[in-house]
């Protein structure tokens, strides 16, 4: 009777290890056939034509200044500054 007890609780390690397996390759499968996220651009000013135009500036100083290429830049802030 003792061989069988082992038996059957071998058994039961090896069908726990083939369940886990199993959860992880269905959730590589769903992980690897999920759509890609994206979103729709908004908002896209490059400010290449030097100017703020178009943009609301509120709180602080702003200006367009080169940092590789053309970008909106900070200068001075206050309490609640930010550009819309």
């Amino acid at each position: 009777m003792p061989k069988t007890v082992w038996l059957s609780g071998r058994i039961s390690s090896v069908i726990g290890a083939l369940v886990a397996v199993a959860a992880v390759v269905a959730g590589l499968l769903l992980v690897s056939h999920a759509p890609a996220a994206r979103a729709d651009t908004l908002l896209s000013d490059n400010f290449e034509d030097g100017n703020l135009d178009g943009w609301t500036r509120s709180g602080g100083s702003w200006s367009v200044a080169t940092d590789g290429s053309r970008v909106a830049r900070q200068s001075s802030t206050s309490s609640d500054a930010r550009a819309l």
